[in-house]
């Protein structure tokens, strides 16, 4: 690829002071245009967001971001909360958080004396300039001219995407993609050449993008991995100066090396032990939200092109019952992208058939050819469902939304229409550049001009917090500020709603008013506790006897989760009394003072968590014992663990069967590595063989029981496709001591 090194063509001092100027201006264009379409008064900063776009995505993701940060603000930790949880605190690390960089953020703003919730939503608005200032100077990184830099930057920074994925707000803050732009730029040696070429200098730049795509969230680092590694292929021998390929390979590999550090020290740094490292989601759903191609250039509701007929023409054919990650939720500017992809393709073979020339009126075209190629990459990916399957079965279970992906096509796309631009404007002469640069700007300025149009109003609940903040004070007035309270209905989550559809992040508002009160409720699915719920009584006379003999001073009840709720708040009256606080119709506070449980009342948190962690054909194994489950690997695991605050002794009991089975064969039984037995269920004929294995578990420990089934295997003669024996276990809970 053709590039000009002349020293004439690098930026000086002067030139430098331009950029800032113009990366300021671009933030402030991004800012404005933003707040205005959220339709956000500055009073209501603080409320509780919503949003009034029927978006598909759940509001209460934002108030786990809300919960998060609340927690951040408390106790430093982003990831451990004393204050909320089962049995005494709850554990976000194992789950895909907020990126380190916007940690910081947080909690910058949390140090100017912002509360959590306001700090949430001022994080979120200041991501609009951000994405403003990074974009343009990633976007003259690459060589684009400054009018179509600015224009196309605020461009990226209304989006829509923003709106429709703002309850995850380390999704909505893409800043980091001009930084993988520029990264990649590097990688692939195709910056611009009115950069400075120091190779030295380069590099460090090269580093310093790397690490920071590693620390913030994983989606795009994994997205921005993938097309360094194709295109540093494609690209390991260029014509140009630069770094060497080793160079640009250690470059590559700073992203990964840093995403896997930033993970193994969350696992290191983790005190609530999770049973699996995954939500309870099937591996064929993780590659569900890859999308429709289509829905890249469909213009969307609310703008004044959304609005058009044909638009909406489109917009009905993409209503489907599939998660596709995108929907509506991409448009306006996003109709360049399909009109910068083909043009690039004509683009291309014209700057094919121009590779041997060295002039600079074709340097801009080249590099376009570049991006050009990296876009179609990403195009594959993005619509190859078969390969987020292939990631989410062999790599990680996380990376599920490729639809995300969408806005890093985007950017390319715009970059590649940039890139062409300035070409045009490089060949133009006279009054054919003065007729292409007006018209160019005039297209650029209508299409900006249709994402401030787009109406994208934030609903700020405002009535919420001061019911809640009343609620605490009158909690406080009897409980005083230590009081663990019980929260009901218990409901693990995430991935987990109650029978109304409240989803139970929702339970986190009262945590975000209460000062230093605790609240135990469910943990997360794929964390130890998650499954004490069916542990806990529905009748309201044993459920306040059994959280009063374990500390519990009040009870609060969530009437929106329950399915009866007036039955539910009726029986509780007579054996608790009226509540004692209200808050929004929705929350009652109950005190479990004049309650008094019998002598050698069980405790809440005495029940075990029992989990089938592999190889069964159920996707649930009972503990209870009430059926066999047939195995359908060679090798099965079932986790034992004590969520408990107290040592706990069981024993885990296996009937083990091998109906049908003709071949020899034996199964052995292993506690955490070590041997308990060998049997053959052959020699009793129909009849299983039971196995005893004595457990001993501290507080919060796992213990893993492994079933092995030797060669040759049995099969399910009903399910060929299950092979290993047929297991029924019981865990029984012997003793407790403190």
């Amino acid at each position: 690829m053709a590039q000009d090194v002349s020293a004439a063509s690098r930026i000086d001092g002067r030139s430098y002071l331009r950029e800032a100027a113009l990366a300021a201006l671009s933030a402030i264009l991004a800012f404005v245009g933003g707040w205005w379409t959220l339709r956000l008064p500055l009073a209501q900063l603080s409320g509780l967001w919503s949003t009034d776009l029927g978006s598909e995505w759940s509001n209460s993701d934002l108030t786990l971001q809300y919960g998060a940060d609340e927690v951040l603000a408390r106790t430093g930790s982003l990831t451990i909360n004393p204050y909320l949880g089962f049995p005494s605190v709850q554990d976000f690390s194992h789950l895909p958080n907020t990126g380190i960089i916007n940690v910081a953020e947080v909690k910058a703003l949390l140090l100017l004396g912002l509360d959590a919730v306001s700090a949430t939503n001022m994080v979120f608005v200041l991501s609009f300039p951000l994405v403003g200032a990074a974009t343009y100077l990633g976007f003259r990184y690459i060589g684009i001219r400054r009018v179509f830099a600015v224009l196309l930057a605020v461009g990226l920074a209304l989006l829509p995407w923003h709106y429709y994925r703002f309850t995850h707000l380390f999704l909505a803050n893409y800043w980091i993609l001009p930084v993988i732009l520029v990264w990649l730029a590097i990688v692939l040696n195709a910056q611009s050449s009115r950069v400075p070429r120091s190779t030295r200098g380069i590099a460090l730049l090269g580093v310093a993008c790397g690490l920071a795509i590693g620390v913030h969230e994983p989606y795009y680092a994994i997205f921005g991995v993938c097309l360094g590694v194709i295109g540093l292929l494609a690209r390991w021998r260029t014509n140009t100066r630069g770094l060497s390929p080793v160079a640009r390979l250690a470059i590559l590999a700073v992203v990964p090396i840093t995403v896997l550090t930033v993970s193994l020290a969350i696992r290191v740094s983790r005190e609530v032990p999770a049973i699996t490292a995954v939500a309870n989601r099937a591996v064929d759903q993780q590659y569900a939200y890859s999308g429709h191609l289509l829905s890249l250039i469909t213009p969307n509701r609310g703008s004044w092109t959304g609005d058009l007929a044909p638009a909406r023409v489109i917009q009905e054919a993409l209503r489907n019952p599939y998660p596709t990650g995108l929907g509506e939720g991409l448009g306006h500017l996003n109709l360049m992208a399909a009109v910068a992809f083909l043009v690039a393709l004509t683009f291309a073979v014209v700057s094919l058939l121009r590779a041997g020339s060295h002039g600079n009126p074709y340097a801009a075209v080249a590099r376009a050819t570049t991006w050009s190629g990296l876009l179609i990459v990403a195009l594959l990916l993005f619509v190859t469902t078969g390969f987020g399957l292939a990631v989410g079965a062999f790599a990680t279970d996380q990376v599920r939304a490729w639809g995300r992906m969408s806005v890093l096509i985007a950017m390319l796309s715009l970059a590649i229409l940039g890139l062409l631009l300035t070409a045009i404007c490089q060949v133009g002469a006279g009054r054919v550049r003065t007729t292409i640069n007006a018209t160019a700007v005039g297209v650029l300025v209508l299409l900006a001009l249709d994402a401030f149009t787009f109406r994208g109003q934030i609903v700020a609940d405002v009535e919420t917090p001061a019911a809640l903040i009343e609620f605490d004070t009158t909690a406080d007035a009897i409980f005083g500020t230590t009081c663990p309270i019980l929260t009901v209905p218990w409901i693990p989550f995430p991935e987990a709603e109650s029978e109304t559809g409240t989803s139970t992040y929702d339970q986190f508002l009262p945590f975000l008013y209460s000062g230093e009160r605790t609240f135990s409720f469910g943990a997360f699915s794929s964390q130890l506790g998650s499954q004490w719920a069916a542990a806990l009584p529905t009748d309201a006379t044993e459920l306040a006897q059994r959280a009063k003999a374990s500390g519990f001073c009040g009870i609060q009840l969530d009437s929106r989760a329950l399915k009866d709720p007036a039955p539910v708040v009726d029986s509780y009256t007579p054996v608790m009394g009226q509540p004692i606080a209200t808050a929004g119709d929705r929350w009652l506070l109950y005190s479990l003072e004049y309650v008094n449980p019998p002598v050698g009342t069980q405790l809440l948190t005495d029940a075990l968590d029992v989990r089938q962690l592999s190889g069964f054909h159920s996707a649930e194994l009972s503990p209870e014992g009430d059926a066999f489950q047939w195995m359908n690997a060679p090798t099965a695991r079932i986790a034992i663990g004590n969520p408990t605050e107290n040592a706990t002794s069981a024993i885990a009991t296996l009937n083990i069967g091998a109906p049908a089975c003709a071949d020899a064969a034996t199964v052995s039984v292993t506690l955490d590595g070590t041997t308990i037995t060998t049997v053959d269920p052959r020699r009793t004929g129909t009849s299983p063989q039971s196995v005893q294995v004595p457990i001993s578990l501290q507080p919060g420990a796992i213990a893993n029981v492994d079933i092995t089934q030797s060669s040759p295997l049995c099969r399910d003669p009903d399910q060929p496709r299950d092979i290993g024996a047929s297991i029924r276990f019981k865990v029984e809970r012997r003793a407790s001591s403190e």
